[in-house]
């Protein structure tokens, strides 16, 4: 598929997902983007270290400030690095941003898609988000949990980057998790969801996700069936229609049981202009035919590598 990308950055109305109640796009300049990464164990000496994964951090101090940290969680696998795009498009626009290296070694389909436990993928993920040993499938202990390498990174920036005001989003040890914005692409995406019901984030962010399904039960995980504490109108995914990796009538499936269709039907965003009928259901027809096996239509939305740009290098999907 292939279309006439040259105008899209200028007919934008608003970046969808992350606020439509908030003014975007305001003066900034894109020189003064601040991107840096953190290596984990230089913010906690019990983080194990991850390979080449460090944590991606953004800020753009001449953008009017949201108060408000977008953290990003990457699929299964991969590396924090591949996925900038977003994060700068949401900086230059006032967020603070840390695409997190967490430990995504395990997916949920790896941990859980033959196992005949209704809860192994809350489970799986809830180890994997508070280092807790909730799962067999899966081993993170609490220092290399997600909330473990959010508060030290955060402390980290407060004392290596005062000016930035990190501060705001954390007390003594706690996170101040109602100021975040959590999202993640596949099996981030699905960490954001289940994060988004025991914590009062303001809005939970779905890429290629969820896709937590029991082959052998042959049903959607039971996580996805527990009242949340962020309500449904503040969770938004954005699929891609031919995802080759997961069915998007399964990532439909759960989105409806989430409730996202009680505030709208899927929207095409290759159609139907922002802001998309205010749905929180998105999803694309794009695909990706890049011959390198690891570019996948399942990463269109979101990575680097499979997103398409337009003639001025901008995402295309800056709008959503």
């Amino acid at each position: 598929m292939k279309r006439d990308y040259s105008l899209l950055k200028y007919t934008c109305l608003l970046l969808f997902f992350l606020s439509m109640n908030t003014q975007l796009f305001g003066q900034f300049s894109e020189d003064s983007l601040i991107h840096f990464e953190v290596q984990g164990n230089d913010t906690d000496p019990q983080i194990i270290l991850d390979g080449a994964k460090q944590h991606q951090v953004l800020f753009n101090p001449t953008s009017q400030t949201q108060n408000t940290l977008l953290l990003h969680l990457v699929g299964s696998f991969d590396n924090p690095n591949t996925t900038i795009l977003y994060p700068t498009d949401a900086a230059n626009n006032g967020f603070h941003c840390i695409n997190l290296a967490y430990r995504n070694g395990v997916s949920g389909e790896g941990a859980c898609g033959d196992i005949p436990v209704a809860d192994c993928h809350l489970n799986y993920r809830k180890e994997v988000i508070e280092g807790v040993d909730y799962s067999t499938e899966v081993n993170v202990n609490a220092a290399n949990s997600i909330d473990n390498r959010l508060i030290k990174l955060l402390q980290y920036l407060d004392v290596n980057y005062s000016s930035q005001n990190w501060s705001q989003y954390f007390t003594g040890n706690a996170v101040n998790w109602d100021k975040l914005i959590v999202s993640g692409h596949s099996q981030g995406g699905g960490h954001a969801a289940v994060i988004g019901i025991t914590r009062p984030i303001q809005r939970v962010l779905m890429f290629a996700s969820p896709n937590d399904y029991s082959d052998t039960l042959n049903q959607l995980a039971s996580w996805t069936q527990l009242p949340n504490l962020v309500p449904d109108s503040n969770y938004y995914s954005f699929n891609a229609l031919n995802d080759e990796v997961i069915d998007f009538w399964v990532q439909h499936t759960h989105s409806d049981a989430l409730n996202l269709d009680n505030h709208g039907d899927t929207v095409d965003v290759d159609v139907v202009p922002s802001p998309y009928n205010n749905t929180r259901q998105l999803y694309t027809q794009e695909i990706v035919t890049s011959p390198n096996p690891l570019e996948l239509t399942h990463d269109v939305m979101i990575r680097d590598a499979e997103t398409p740009v337009d003639g001025q290098g901008e995402a295309v999907f800056a709008c959503v």
